[in-house]
């Protein structure tokens, strides 16, 4: 009788608690659509100060689901203004590569061709392309995902594809729709949504391709398709691809992805700042085990955290990225450090490494903002941090003095 009193109890409390938050989720809903997102449209502008602790809270709990895509492009902006005419055009000249690299394949598997292309050295030119593009991507260890989609066809033919005068496509970009094609299928493969037979894998594929056609001195880097796939869950394909554009336009990420080393090295430098004066003894251990940031903190910032912490926590990480930027990718990532500590403080190297290379798929998210919240990640201080490595690229990390300081003596 007792055991069967704690099950009612508990089958109770849960049934409470669903409905306070199904109750909580409704009432932000109410506030978005009836207070927010009016006074946003009529203004066209948005800054979350007015607003003081109260949006700063529905940001914290996250966007509704009904209204994310919406509140994302706004916070994302168009300052590239990217318009529907200019989208179809970048649609009409990606659908004409694909056609020209289809009828490519076909040509490509002939005798003639194979001859010709082993004799011009052809496979030795597009290796050494390969090989350049994945040093430049390899930031974002994949390794662990299923192999490519491609079938064998169509990886011989791309194997003899020439870069310069007898491609379809001009060489980076060529490379680039390969990796892409390689990575989709991978992109939350749990979801079963992006691979060869799921609802989203033409519109994740073609986000991508658009994207190469768009900027093609960056293309494609390992990363991106996780980007994208978290902003078509949440916007028609042509918003998503004005988001697109313009996330990868902004500072932070657009230096990640071109891995401009002093700019990530600046960082790195900032984090480091942080996670010492944050968690001073996680800080000392890993640096007694060999562990720095760049195991995981650029990994970690190139998919906005949405490659490790389920869907839904990962929304809630977007949320205030586009609120905070790189601020709160530094706190995410301290939350995430101050969540594992216990078990991180007892680990050696490799166990540490290893955990990097998991997803956080049973984290609390309720905790981890919590976390999140505790760090002290000012953004003067950031500021700061930058404008003093930008005149001391090389030199050592600045070490706080105190929690509320700055020591910025360069040693």
């Amino acid at each position: 009788m007792e055991l069967a009193k704690v099950i009612a109890e508990n089958r109770t409390d849960k049934r409470k608690t669903l409905e306070e938050h199904e109750s909580r989720v409704q009432s932000d809903l109410d506030v978005w659509t009836k207070e927010v997102l009016p006074k946003w449209r009529e203004t066209g502008s948005f800054n979350p100060c007015p607003e003081h602790k109260r949006l700063r809270r529905l940001f914290n709990r996250g966007v509704p689901p009904a209204v994310r895509g919406e509140v994302w492009s706004k916070l994302i902006g168009n300052t590239l203004q990217i318009d529907l005419r200019y989208y179809r055009v970048l649609r009409g000249k990606a659908k004409q590569g694909r056609f020209r690299l289809g009828s490519f394949f076909q040509s490509a598997m002939s005798p003639e061709f194979l001859s010709q292309s082993r004799g011009r050295g052809v496979g030795t030119v597009h290796s050494r392309s390969i090989t350049r593009r994945h040093s430049h991507s390899s930031v974002l260890n994949l390794s662990t995902q299923p192999k490519n989609s491609l079938d064998e066809t169509h990886q011989m033919a791309f194997s003899f594809l020439p870069v310069q005068s007898h491609s379809p496509l001009p060489g980076k970009e060529q490379v680039s729709i390969k990796e892409l094609e390689n990575d989709i299928p991978r992109t939350f493969s749990e979801l079963k949504m992006f691979g060869p037979d799921g609802p989203y894998h033409e519109s994740l594929r073609e986000l991508l391709e658009l994207y190469v056609y768009f900027r093609p001195e960056i293309g494609y880097v390992q990363g991106m398709s996780y980007l994208a796939a978290m902003l078509l869950l949440n916007m028609s394909p042509y918003e998503a691809f004005v988001a697109l554009a313009n996330l990868m336009n902004k500072p932070f990420l657009f230096h990640l992805y071109r891995l401009k080393w002093e700019k990530v090295q600046n960082y790195l430098h900032s984090f480091n700042y942080f996670f010492k004066s944050n968690l001073k003894g996680l800080h000392k251990h890993f640096k007694q085990q060999g562990v720095t940031a760049d195991y995981f903190y650029i990994s970690w910032s190139l998919t906005l955290f949405c490659r490790i912490l389920p869907l839904d926590i990962a929304s809630r990480v977007w949320d205030n990225f586009f609120l905070e930027g790189e601020l709160f990718c530094i706190k995410t990532a301290l939350g995430i450090l101050k969540y594992h500590q216990d078990k991180l403080l007892k680990w050696k190297f490799e166990e540490i490494l290893c955990f990097f290379k998991t997803s956080m798929k049973d984290i609390s998210g309720e905790l981890l903002f919590s976390h999140i919240s505790a760090m002290r990640v000012k953004e003067d201080e950031l500021v700061q941090l930058h404008e003093v490595h930008d005149k001391h690229e090389l030199a050592p990390l600045l070490e706080p003095e105190e929690p509320n300081g700055i020591n910025c003596t360069i040693a």
